[in-house]
């Protein structure tokens, strides 16, 4: 292999001293395929903080070592490169390479392949014009065409003009690849948007590089996609096509962010005129109502009300009972709630084997004043491998003993509260590896369809549901990097996993997948165990539709379990998405408004769940509905308003056939009718999508015979009625007479 030292390697030789350490890291060099490389070099960096630990150039044998700090985790760096240079940049066209692991005391090797690869340079600009570093692409990553994120090393690179370093991807050959990360629009406001070189994705047969100009390829995809939205759509395109002529326009003019922003907020529109035509559509069923006298006679001229008791669609949130006046809790009921999430937490609910605490989950989660308020509620949830809920004395067990010990726990939960909870969360984000546990991906699934079996066993009646974290394209998958001694390879796109987990036979109920979109969570930050709060990404509404739809092909129900945008703006979130305009209560009620106007005309969807109602602890900071000082916010008036809208309660009056007809929101219901004194009454359920009906019987009423309309044979001497003879209703002669 023909190797030359790179300049960083030179450098570090020259101005780092040189210092002996009680480990060592050498290894080998493969290529797999040609050419070879022009050079490589291995860097160590500390994964506490990722500082510079120590490099090495690999010589001509493909072989480096150094002296390394031992007894603490590293992450080691193999780049290799050809020397050549575009625009400036010098190019690498080789696979970035790394492994995380455990530094030992005396000899650790570690080796690398690479092979010729394509390279993607990121070069855009600010909406000031200034060119966008590596720093500023939040949330960047790369996706093949199926949807799927790849752990693709990324770097950085500047040149003499630019020596702000720009996102660097070396990507394999013969493989396309598209980009997604967040970007500031005129109109769209911070979303994640898209780079897929005009929808033929980044690939190359061959070894070499490309500018990638980032600005003008988002406005392509977002024009793109609009066109593809007008094409495939089913309701009035009008407003979009005439969007499209401002946003070719734009895009012929250069001001490529003003097209994107214009296409994306044209495609939103598109797909809030598919959830409002899919309210309609989807979340009603025909109901007729037929009244008739004690005959059987129908009665025309009857009053009819409709009035829903209840609503088969759960909107629901999560809270702490403890946390607010018993009067919020009721007064959300009153407006339209009818679905609480209550917070199982192992480390909580029994901290100490075989010790439950009951009396945190019946007065300060509050599932049996929940109860009494009229809430179904929903457990959350019983199996979540992740460190920071799982009590310490499950943390060194063997695997069997972990399965005991997860029976036992499971059982305790569901058999308390059979009569209570009528779904559960079983199995936690367990399609990453932060919450696997150290479970293998064939162990996460055995545990996961037993304890759903285990469940269904112990409660007939319940929901089981497996919840996900917002990782669609598995984008976790790229944090596996960093993980010490492990493959990065575990987490999935969460479609994915439901399929897998379909596959492998597990009888689970509801697709649970948690859909925050926008805002800053700092409790991660604060308990230590992130180094900086976490930015939530912030899709728009064409995007997460299309999301929707892809759960939706599954095949099963889908509850949206988790999901909050903030009231206001989080100073400790640099890179906070927002929808549109910078968070505020008018923006976070409009994005309300719109969401669950998406949501609720997605048939498939049949719970959603605002996490957290309150201010109070809420994960997303200032994503409740009710502040801290227990007022409503512009949001949750707009919610209410909307599960009101929502809501049927109407009247009618029969015609000459004794019918009156209704489209009603699928739930229970009482339906009345009305004649002078005369009055009936019956409660029924509408189903949504289909025909429904109900017969009520004034008893003590009879329709008047009109004598006039009676026929006789001396009528007409061609009618022949035998008295014997019934019509179809079972009354002689049908002409409504007693006999």
């Amino acid at each position: 292999m023909k190797l030359r030292l790179c300049c960083i390697v030179i450098i570090f030789s020259i101005f780092l001293p040189s210092i002996s350490y009680a480990a060592t890291v050498h290894g080998t060099l493969t290529c797999v395929g040609n050419p070879q490389p022009d050079y490589a070099i291995v860097a160590v960096l500390d994964l506490e903080d990722l500082s510079f630990v120590a490099s090495a150039g690999v010589d001509e044998n493909g072989e480096y070592t150094m002296d390394v700090p031992d007894s603490r985790n590293m992450i080691i760096i193999c780049i290799a490169g050809t020397g050549e240079r575009m625009d400036g940049y010098d190019l690498h066209e080789y696979i970035a390479e790394s492994e995380a692991t455990f530094i030992s005391p005396g000899s650790n090797i570690i080796n690398f392949t690479t092979a010729p690869a394509y390279e993607l340079i990121l070069v855009g600009a600010d909406g000031e014009g200034n060119l966008l570093g590596e720093e500023d692409y939040p949330n960047l990553f790369i996706a093949d065409f199926n949807d799927k994120a790849h752990p693709i090393l990324r770097m950085g690179a500047d040149n003499d003009e630019n020596p702000y370093p720009v996102p660097v991807y070396n990507i394999p050959l013969d493989q396309a690849y598209k980009l997604h990360f967040q970007m500031t629009l005129p109109h769209a406001g911070a979303v994640m948007v898209v780079a897929d070189n005009d929808g033929a994705g980044y690939s190359s047969h061959t070894q070499g590089a490309q500018i990638v100009s980032i600005n003008r390829d988002v406005a392509l995809w977002a024009g793109n996609r609009l066109e593809k939205d007008i094409a495939e759509a089913t309701v009035s395109t009008a407003r979009a096509e005439d969007a499209l002529e401002f946003v070719s326009d734009a895009f012929e003019a250069d001001d490529f962010d003003e097209a994107a922003g214009l296409a994306i907020t044209a495609s939103e529109d598109l797909a809030l005129s598919h959830g409002r035509d899919g309210i309609e559509k989807y979340r009603k069923g025909d109901l007729e109502v037929r009244v008739v006298d004690a005959q059987g006679n129908p009665v025309p001229n009857a009053w009819v009300s409709a009035t829903q008791l209840d609503r088969d669609f759960k909107f629901g949130f999560f809270d702490v009972y403890s946390d607010a006046d018993p009067s919020a809790w009721r007064q959300a009921h009153d407006d339209g709630f009818n679905f609480f999430t209550a917070g199982f937490y192992w480390s909580s609910t029994e901290p100490e084997d075989d010790q439950y605490d009951w009396d945190l989950l019946d007065n300060e989660v509050g599932i049996p004043k929940m109860d009494e308020i009229g809430f179904t509620i929903k457990g959350h949830p019983l199996i979540w491998f992740y460190e920071l809920v799982m009590p310490s004395y499950t943390l060194e067990l063997t695997h069997r003993e972990l399965l005991d010990e997860i029976t036992e726990h499971v059982s305790a939960m569901v058999g308390r509260y059979d009569d209570t909870i009528r779904a559960w969360d079983v199995i936690n984000e367990a399609h990453g590896w932060g919450a696997a546990g150290g479970q293998t991906r064939d162990q996460i699934t055995s545990i996961t369809r037993d304890a759903v079996d285990l469940v269904h066993s112990l409660d007939s009646g319940a929901t089981t549901i497996v919840n996900a974290s917002f990782d669609f394209f598995g984008e976790s998958v790229s944090s596996e990097r960093f993980v010490p001694d492990h493959d990065p390879s575990f987490a999935m796109p969460t479609p994915e996993y439901f399929e897998d987990l379909i596959d492998e036979g597990v009888a689970f109920d509801v697709i649970g997948q948690q859909m925050y979109n926008g805002g800053c969570v700092t409790l991660f930050y604060d308990l230590g165990i992130y180094d900086e709060p976490l930015a939530v990404p912030t899709y728009d509404m064409a995007a997460l539709r299309d999301m929707l739809g892809r759960l939706s092909e599954i095949g099963l129900p889908i509850h949206l379990t988790e999901h909050s945008v903030p009231s206001q703006m989080a100073e400790e979130c640099v890179d906070i998405g927002y929808w549109r305009n910078p968070w505020s209560r008018t923006a976070q009620a409009d994005y309300l408004d719109a969401w669950y106007t998406l949501v609720f005309g997605t048939p498939a969807v049949q719970a959603v769940t605002w996490w957290d109602l309150t201010d109070a602890q809420s994960f997303i900071k200032y994503g409740g509905l009710i502040d801290e000082n227990g007022q409503p916010k512009e949001a949750y008036d707009r919610l209410a308003d909307l599960m009101q809208l929502w809501t049927t309660d109407e009247t009618g009056v029969t015609g000459e056939g004794g019918i009156s007809s209704f489209r009603a929101f699928g739930g229970e219901y009482e339906i009345s009718a009305a004649l002078e004194e005369h009055q009936a009454r019956a409660t029924v359920h509408v189903y949504e999508q289909i025909g429904n009906s109900v017969e009520l019987v004034l008893e003590d009423y009879q329709v008047p015979v009109d004598d006039d309309d009676t026929a006789t044979p001396d009528d007409d001497d061609d009618m022949e009625t035998p008295a014997d003879s019934e019509d179809e209703t079972g009354r002689a002669g049908g002409c409504g007479c007693i006999f």
